[in-house]
């Protein structure tokens, strides 16, 4: 059963915040400093937060500056 949950977030497109900083090649203090400035959207699933990988896209796109 947990195979089948990481396969949906990762069909939807959402990404763990340990997964954003492991792409971001930061610590994942960092990713939560950007998190909480909003600078990265978000989506709670009860506790879990989840970004959507287009928004990480996006912020790489745009050059990644706060």
């Amino acid at each position: 059963m947990v195979g089948s949950k990481t396969s949906v977030a990762f069909d939807l497109g959402l990404l763990r915040v340990e997964e954003v900083a492991e792409t971001l090649q930061v610590d994942v203090r960092t990713v939560w400093r950007l998190l909480s400035r909003g600078v990265l959207p978000t989506v709670r699933i009860g506790r879990c937060t989840r970004v959507p990988r287009k928004s990480l896209q996006a912020f790489i796109m745009q050059g990644g500056s706060i």
